[in-house]
């Protein structure tokens, strides 16, 4: 068999054929099966999809061709093409399809046609439901030196992400708050090490997370491999905490690194000193 390849999103994998000598049933044309079975298949930009393919028939073969096609008023392309069966009346193969980037959010019918000696045709179409192109990954902006104090101080002892402001948590509204010191009680001078998120969001330290690097699938692909945490505790100089902003209808994430604690005698200068990217 000479096989034309006229569409590099083909590689053909195996074929065999076979000759038989009778048939339990008279065919009027070549029958052609497909597997999958069905009329279409899903595909992300990127993947080969595998087919196998058998045709039978009564009248020896004469031709075998596999034409694809996007939806579009377009001709189709002819991706393989067999013009010498030589009086073969069965044939069964492997064919592997690479669906290309053209077809991103789109249909490509791929039909397999066989013609007999008589010049009678049959054939089965295959619907390929293409998905989106992927998205690039986008790194995401960091900003520096945000100070958070105590809840005991008189200082901002809260903080607003998406603001980027630090907050007094007893004079402004809790779903403006992302993130809150929490003290054991409201007389110890030692800083909490422990934050909460008044506006409902979710914390997990992540220490194993590339900060540097980070873009905006990472964070969210990082986050919703563990499991979101009302309240964060035992933060150290150093700490990677990523959060899912529970006051966004966006879903916003963020990832928060530790630069320094600081936490002398004096309640008024205990405070967290951190950056973030989101």
């Amino acid at each position: 068999m000479n096989f034309w390849v006229k569409s590099v999103g083909v590689s053909l994998m195996v074929v065999t054929i076979f000759s038989s000598c009778t048939k339990d049933e008279e065919l009027e044309e070549p029958l052609v099966n497909v597997w999958p079975s069905g009329l279409s298949v899903n595909s992300p930009v990127g993947e080969y999809v595998s087919f196998s393919i058998s045709v039978d028939t009564d009248i020896q073969l004469r031709q075998f061709q596999i034409t694809s096609k996007i939806d579009n008023p377009g001709s189709p392309t002819i991706i393989e093409l067999d013009s010498g069966l030589n009086n073969l009346d069965f044939l069964e193969m492997s064919f592997d399809f690479l669906v290309l980037a053209d077809a991103a959010n789109s249909n490509i019918i791929i039909t397999f046609t066989a013609t007999d000696n008589n010049g009678s045709t049959g054939s089965h179409a295959m619907r390929i439901f293409v998905g989106p192109l992927p998205t690039q990954p986008s790194p995401l902006s960091e900003t520096t030196g945000h100070k958070m104090y105590s809840n005991n101080s008189q200082n901002a002892d809260a903080y607003n992400l998406e603001a980027g402001l630090g907050m007094i948590s007893s004079l402004n509204d809790s779903t403006d708050l992302d993130l809150q010191d929490m003290p054991l009680n409201d007389t110890t001078e030692v800083l909490s090490r422990t934050w909460v998120s008044p506006a409902g969001g979710k914390f997990i330290k992540f220490n194993a997370f590339d900060y540097a690097n980070a873009t905006d699938s990472s964070v969210v692909n990082a986050y919703q491999s563990g499991v979101g945490l009302g309240q964060v505790n035992d933060i150290m100089d150093g700490d990677v905490i990523l959060t899912k902003l529970g006051n966004s209808a966006s879903f916003t994430y963020a990832a928060i690194q530790i630069v320094i604690i600081n936490d002398p005698d004096s309640t008024d200068q205990d405070f967290y000193l951190f950056n973030f990217k989101q």
